[in-house]
C-alpha cells in the first residue's frame, strides 16, 4: 500500500479523489524526458524519389510506371525518341506503299480526298524533276507517289499514337544499338592509331 502513496500516477487502480494538487505538485517530475521521433520511413522514401509526389506519376498503372518515369525524368530523350519513331512510322509505309501501287502489288481500297491527292500530286512533280524514262513512267509514278502520301497522311493519327507509345521500348533498344556502334567506331578509330 506504501505504493499507493508514494507513486499516485503510476498505480492503475487509484481513484482522483486520492491524488490531491499538493501531493501532484510534491511528486511531479521535475526533467523532462526527451522524445526522439521516429524516422518516417515514407518521408526517407519521398527524398529518395523525385516524383514520389508527381500527380501524373501516381495515376499511372503499376504496369506502365518505369515508362511513365522515364518520360518524366528525361523528357529529351522521349521527345527525341518520339519523333524518330514518327519519322520512320511515316517514311518507311510511305516508300512502301508507293512501290506497291506503281507495280501494282496494292490497290487503294477506299477513296482518297481529292485536294489531298492534288497537293501530293503537286508536291511528287517537284520531287521527280530528274526521273530517268528508263525507270518507267514518270505520270505513273506521280500518281502512286501521290496516292501514297495520301493514304500515309490519312494514317497521321495512327502514326502519332504508335510513336507515342513506343517511344519508351524504342529508347531502350536505341541506347544500346547507340552504345554498341560507338564502342564499334572507338574500336575501329583506335586500331587506325
Amino acid at each position: 500500500m506504501l505504493s499507493l502513496y508514494i507513486r499516485p500516477r503510476l498505480h492503475p487502480y487509484i481513484t482522483p479523489s486520492i491524488v490531491t494538487p499538493t501531493r501532484t505538485l510534491l511528486y511531479k517530475r521535475t526533467t523532462k524526458i526527451k522524445r526522439t521521433p521516429t524516422p518516417d520511413l515514407n518521408l526517407n522514401a519521398k527524398l529518395d524519389d523525385p516524383l514520389a509526389d508527381n500527380k501524373y506519376y501516381k495515376r499511372t498503372p503499376n504496369i506502365l510506371r518505369p515508362h511513365m518515369r522515364s518520360m518524366l525524368l528525361h523528357p529529351g530523350k522521349f521527345v527525341l525518341s518520339v519523333a524518330v519513331l514518327q519519322q520512320i512510322f511515316t517514311i518507311v509505309p510511305f516508300l512502301f506503299l508507293w512501290k506497291g501501287y506503281y507495280n501494282g502489288w496494292l490497290h487503294v481500297p477506299f477513296e482518297m480526298p481529292e485536294q489531298l491527292i492534288e497537293h501530293a500530286r503537286g508536291m511528287m512533280e517537284k520531287g521527280l524533276t530528274q526521273w530517268d524514262p528508263q525507270m518507267g513512267d514518270r505520270d505513273t509514278a506521280i500518281e502512286t507517289g501521290a496516292t501514297a502520301y495520301a493514304t500515309v497522311r490519312a494514317l497521321t493519327p495512327l502514326i502519332w499514337v504508335s510513336a507515342i507509345l513506343g517511344a519508351p521500348f524504342f529508347e531502350v533498344r536505341a541506347r544500346a544499338l547507340f552504345n554498341k556502334l560507338l564502342k564499334f567506331f572507338k574500336r575501329n578509330n583506335n586500331k587506325k592509331q
